[in-house]
């Protein structure tokens, strides 16, 4: 029989383009499945989803009503109590009618019958792992479980994930001279280098090559700040921070960076430097750019 969510994805994906809604959409309904709740209310999705896509999105104006809809038609998404709807000419119940009538919506009979078919009793987790694995960045795995409410339940959880390339990784390291591109941090312990990380330019999830060109060299906070879009590269390879971010004591840390040009790798060549079509995607797919 074939996997109803494999199926899925191939269908809610634009090319390379990003469309994480019906994703988080399904980890949230996945999530509250594995604390026994089936069914989730319009007001709970709009709240809960909408913290995720205002987190995990790039969209300036996320739509949490858009995936509680049209899921619908991807076979594993119904609705209940949802009579008397009202939809616009966009096939899209408004607002209005959501809220007055709260409807329900949960993960199909069919959908929940062919995952617990698989035969593990964890199979609610590993769909959730399989998910994240082609829609995510692993840097960005734990920040969306912890925002779930899910991440100590997945301690026990193993599927098999995509081999990380070792080669990728030493080479990026290397190039960068074990430095991180934005802020030059090189922590060692006992010699061994620590805090810093080969980071995909573009995300493997959406085609991006294990190839020097697609990588930097990045510590720990900056590399997680880049795939949450809190960081972008302009085309001239300077730093970009978003007009959303804010925090504490993030001026030495974060904001002081911004204009300033990465550090170039040592032996600097058409072969190292990041490709710029894969700047561009990190800078329309995933930096969160609104507000300017």
């Amino acid at each position: 029989m074939n996997d109803p969510l494999e199926l899925q994805f191939r269908s809610w994906r634009r090319n390379d383009r990003r469309a994480p809604h019906k994703p988080l959409l399904v980890l949230l309904a996945l999530a509250r499945l594995s604390h026994g709740q089936r069914w989730i209310s319009w007001k709970q999705v709009h709240e809960e989803l909408g913290m995720l896509l205002s987190t995990f999105c790039h969209d300036p104006s996320p739509k949490p009503h858009y995936p509680f809809i049209r899921l619908q038609t991807d076979g594993i998404w119904s609705l209940r109590n949802s009579e008397g709807l009202v939809y616009t000419a966009s096939g899209d119940a408004s607002l209005k009618s959501l809220n007055a009538l709260n409807p329900e919506g949960g993960l199909t009979d069919e959908f929940i019958a062919a995952c617990s078919a698989l035969g593990s009793p964890n199979w609610a987790f590993l769909r959730m792992k399989e998910v994240l694995e082609l829609e995510f960045p692993p840097s960005l795995h734990d920040e969306i479980l912890s925002a779930l409410n899910v991440e100590e339940a997945f301690s026990s959880v193993q599927i098999k994930k995509r081999a990380r390339s070792a080669e990728f990784r030493q080479q990026g390291l290397d190039i960068y001279n074990g430095q991180c591109a934005i802020c030059g941090f090189s922590g060692r312990l006992k010699g061994g280098l620590v805090g810093v990380e080969a980071a995909h330019i573009k995300w493997f999830a959406y085609g991006g090559p294990d190839e020097i060109r697609n990588g930097l060299a990045l510590c720990s906070l900056h590399h997680k700040l880049f795939d949450l879009g809190a960081i972008g590269l302009s085309d001239e390879l300077r730093v970009m921070i978003s007009p959303s971010f804010s925090g504490e004591r993030t001026r030495a840390m974060v904001l002081d960076y911004e204009g300033k040009e990465i550090f170039i790798p040592r032996q600097r060549s058409v072969v190292t430097d990041p490709e710029p079509a894969f700047i561009r995607w990190q800078r329309t797919e995933v930096y969160q750019d609104w507000g300017r």
